[in-house]
């Protein structure tokens, strides 16, 4: 795969290779912001775990704009990310989108 220093649509496509993606986690994480190292109460996105039938659990990111709502959704059921992005930073994949509904 080739490096970005952005996420695009072609890398999300090229990591996942056309495999289902799954809800495995119940809940929306809130990401909150650090300073000084210290968290505040300021919400900056929101995580959603996911996996496909061949690796392990991953984190799905989106903007704070773009809260998920999995109350439609139950585990193990399969899901399509709306605008699933991905970019890769030493040799790790990270993925966002801008919304989930079930497959």
């Amino acid at each position: 795969m080739n490096k970005k220093n952005n996420y695009t649509k072609t890398l999300a496509n090229e990591a996942l290779n056309g495999l289902s993606l799954y809800l495995v986690g119940p809940h929306v994480v809130p990401q909150k912001k650090y300073v000084d190292g210290k968290v505040t109460d300021e919400i900056t996105g929101y995580q959603v775990w996911c996996a496909t039938r061949e690796d392990n659990p991953f984190k799905i990111k989106f903007n704070a704009e773009d809260k998920p709502d999995l109350r439609e959704l139950e585990i193990g059921d399969e899901v399509i990310f709306e605008n699933l992005e991905a970019i890769q930073i030493n040799n790790k994949i990270y993925f966002r989108a801008t919304g989930i509904e079930k497959a």
